[in-house]
């Protein structure tokens, strides 16, 4: 997997990248859904949400990332909790994200 970020110009490549620069993560029943800053973590949200995720991934900045993420994490069964924990989240103040 490629990992650029067009805010700061980082480039990288590799299977845990995401883990290495993501500043967000969510456990969600043993898996953990990870983000690198607020906007993709609202991205995740309203990706689990939307009635057409192929359609909000085609559209969204972070839709290569959406496509990957683990189904059972984000099956309709966890999406009330994956909301819960990611509005406890977004519900913080932020500090300096990571990209």
């Amino acid at each position: 997997m490629r990992v650029h970020c067009s805010k700061c110009g980082f480039l990288g490549q590799g299977e845990s990248l995401l883990r290495d620069v993501a500043f967000y993560a969510v456990r969600i029943r043993g898996t953990k859904i990870w983000a690198c800053n607020r906007e993709h973590l609202v991205a995740i949200r309203e990706y689990i949400n939307s009635k057409e995720r192929n359609h909000y991934a085609a559209t969204s900045p972070y839709g290569w990332l959406l496509r990957k993420m683990p189904k059972h994490a984000i099956s309709g069964k966890n999406r009330e909790l994956v909301n819960r924990r990611i509005d406890v989240l977004l519900s913080q103040p932020s500090g300096e994200e990571a990209c």
